[in-house]
């Protein structure tokens, strides 16, 4: 209603860009894929540092919905277009979260 611009006056540009990119990411289909990875580059431009954010929300997607990793797989692959920087993401991720369980 009327109350949704004074919702969002809070939120940084930041947590409404990651929002968004989630937004996307429940949308995509095999149908889609491309279109949607395209809007997701265009919310995260200059957001560099959003990235560990967007890797630890699609990778927990990956789990939540199995069904889906090779797109969302696909879609990490296509935004991040420095491999060996996002594999390097993801195993640190891995990593911790192992630490976690292990404690």
């Amino acid at each position: 209603g009327k109350n949704k611009k004074f919702r969002n006056k809070n939120i940084s540009n930041d947590t409404l860009a990651l929002k968004e990119v989630n937004s996307l990411l429940n949308k995509m289909t095999d149908k889609n894929i491309s279109a949607i990875n395209e809007k997701i580059k265009e919310k995260l431009k200059g957001k560099d540092y959003l990235k560990r954010m967007v890797i630890m929300n699609v990778l927990s997607k990956c789990v939540a919905q199995p069904s889906y990793n090779n797109y969302f797989i696909q879609s990490l692959k296509e935004i991040y277009s420095n491999k060996e920087e996002l594999n390097t993401i993801i195993y640190k991720e891995i990593i911790e979260i192992e630490e976690k369980i292990k404690t």
